[in-house]
């Protein structure tokens, strides 16, 4: 039932002022009237714009319905009757934490990973290095030689003008291997049998440069260069059709045994039964 008034000014009468009166108190509770802030509960909280409601005309149901389209996470209403409204949530982004620790994880999985193809590489390195240094040792002989050396270096300066020369005419050792090639696994198996030093395999070379048909104004003969009476001495046939200074087998076997056999005269002394392989043990004795 509406109260007639009378206006001061003689217009029409308002039968609708006393329901604007009261929706204006219902909202002024409710805090409408002042403004509103957005506070974000979190940092992962999106922005979203400050709403404002200016139809005064809506209910209360509306007007809240009205906020929670916009889907805000928090509301602070200022003022002196301060309310904090919570409308719908949003769908929660994805938590930081978790993706970091798969980041990691995944991070950890590839070093791993890298690590374990290493390993493997170094590993297969390993093995082929190792093929070769076993292929060095089985099939190159002067591998072989390098590896079996006892002698104590000799330095002085006849040591030293020899060397020299053959470093002056390296095609003079090339043509030497070449030679040697066939020969020097042989007679290296014969040395490690005895367990004598590689060293004495090299004494072909400054004998006779490796060929087996070499043969001296002083009648060395052969690859060992040996004389007819230390042949004959060792056991080595000579006769017309054969010379067994010249047989590389037989040969070897000799001048190997002949050598062994000035070392231990000479007391284990391999400078005294090279020098005696090459003037004599009576001549290196009676120096001695």
């Amino acid at each position: 039932m509406f109260i007639e008034q009378k206006p001061l000014n003689g217009d029409r009468i308002m039968p609708f002022a006393p329901m604007i009166a009261l929706l204006l108190a219902g909202c002024a509770s409710f805090g409408f009237g002042n403004s509103l802030e957005k506070t974000t509960a979190s940092a992962d909280t999106t922005p979203v714009a400050d709403i404002e409601i200016s139809d005064f005309e809506a209910s209360q149901t509306e007007a809240i319905a009205a906020l929670a389209k916009h889907r805000a996470n928090t509301y602070r209403v200022t003022g002196a009757n301060s309310v904090a409204y919570s409308t719908i949530r949003k769908q929660d982004p994805p938590d930081l934490e978790i993706e970091t620790q798969v980041e990691q994880a995944g991070l950890a999985m590839s070093r791993q990973t890298e690590e374990n193809q290493l390993r493997a590489e170094s590993e297969a390195v390993a093995a082929i290095e190792a093929t070769l240094l076993e292929t060095r040792q089985n099939n190159n002989a002067w591998y072989r030689l390098q590896q079996g050396m006892q002698l104590k270096p000799v330095n002085n300066a006849r040591v030293k003008a020899q060397l020299k020369w053959y470093l002056d005419h390296p095609g003079y050792l090339q043509r030497v291997m070449v030679r040697a090639r066939p020969i020097l696994p042989f007679v290296l198996d014969e040395l490690e049998k005895r367990n004598l030093p590689s060293e004495l395999a090299l004494l072909p070379i400054v004998e006779s440069a490796y060929q087996a048909f070499a043969y001296s104004h002083g009648r060395a003969s052969g690859m060992w260069q040996i004389i007819p009476s230390t042949g004959r001495f060792l056991g080595l046939k000579q006769n017309w059709w054969y010379d067994g200074r010249r047989d590389i087998i037989e040969s070897t076997h000799a001048a190997i045994s002949y050598l062994d056999s000035l070392a231990q005269e000479f007391d284990g002394d391999w400078e005294l039964a090279l020098a005696a392989y090459n003037a004599g043990p009576g001549r290196i004795r009676s120096a001695v």
